[in-house]
């Protein structure tokens, strides 16, 4: 985790303390969970992917998706050096549409 450690270094953020142990705690079961091979268990090296939570009434009829990019770099995401991006989706009915 990279990134928390750099913003863990003194002086070299504008969040607070509570804001850094908040993410490290939403961090750290998503890193668990994909190391344990449940979580993002879709594609390959350098984009792995999968899907929580279905659709449905329950979840007023959004889908949680997760994504680890740790080597992909291109036009439609940004390129992280020595890091790696996770993006939490809500999807309406499950689906994304890419434009562009």
């Amino acid at each position: 985790m990279v990134g928390l450690q750099i913003l863990e270094q003194e002086g070299s953020s504008a969040m607070s303390q509570q804001q850094i142990e908040a993410i490290k705690s939403l961090m750290k079961p998503v890193m668990d969970a994909i190391a344990a091979g449940w979580m993002c268990t879709q594609g390959g090296d350098g984009l792995r992917f999968g899907r929580l939570v279905e659709p449905s009434h329950d979840t007023r009829d959004l889908s949680v998706d997760v994504v680890d990019l740790s080597a992909i770099k291109g036009p439609h995401q940004p390129t992280v050096t020595d890091g790696r991006d996770l993006v939490l989706y809500l999807l309406p009915k499950g689906k994304i549409e890419f434009t562009g």
